[in-house]
């Protein structure tokens, strides 16, 4: 179930709001085979759940050349074993998310063939899964830049670089992960 608006309340801006609920049953989940034999489990859809929240957005035009546009997600979720169920994995598959992010983007067109992009994120912790390999990844704030230049109407060549704020993060929270480094890049882009 979802109820939002979505609109222009002035001629530079345009905002949208809304709030979800989304009742889930015979979600997914890994179940011992009745008879044992050559597969020991099988899909089962023995879980349910619910998940709610709150999602907006907006973006404003401080001048022709110049826009600045963020938003936001709260997300709540509630999932649980069915009774009887035998899930082996421990509601995995019900998925780790964070409960909010956040992100404000400037876009900032200096010339008319060059503009100036900064991003700014922010994610709420993930949580660990009750299933073993599983740790906890913490909540992150990162910036992005990224300065493109439109040598033609066809080329474009952009350099910029990413998760600026620290060496490196963790996203996932398999023990198994990689975390996210910082970088840099240089691109060229051709369209004809």
């Amino acid at each position: 179930y979802e109820i939002g608006y979505r609109g222009r309340p002035f001629e530079n801006a345009s905002v949208s709001l809304s709030l979800f609920y989304h009742d889930y049953d015979d979600l997914r989940t890994n179940d011992p085979s009745p008879a044992p034999g050559l597969f020991p489990f099988h899909l089962g859809n023995t879980m349910r759940g619910e998940t709610y929240g709150l999602e907006a957005w907006a973006a404003y035009d401080v001048t022709p050349n110049w826009r600045l546009s963020g938003g936001f997600t709260l997300l709540g979720k509630e999932i649980e074993l069915k009774p009887g169920s035998r899930d082996v994995a421990r509601l995995e598959a019900g998925g780790a998310d964070p409960d909010y992010w956040v992100k404000i983007r400037s876009q900032h067109k200096l010339t008319d063939r060059l503009d100036l992009d900064v991003r700014l994120r922010a994610y709420g912790e993930v949580p660990a899964l009750l299933a073993s390999g599983y740790v906890l990844a913490p909540a992150y704030v990162e910036a992005d830049v990224r300065l493109a230049w439109r040598v033609t109407d066809a080329a474009e060549f952009s350099v910029g670089a990413a998760n600026l704020l620290r060496d490196q993060h963790p996203e996932a929270t398999e023990t198994r992960r990689n975390e996210v480094p910082r970088s840099v890049y240089a691109a060229l882009r051709w369209t004809y």
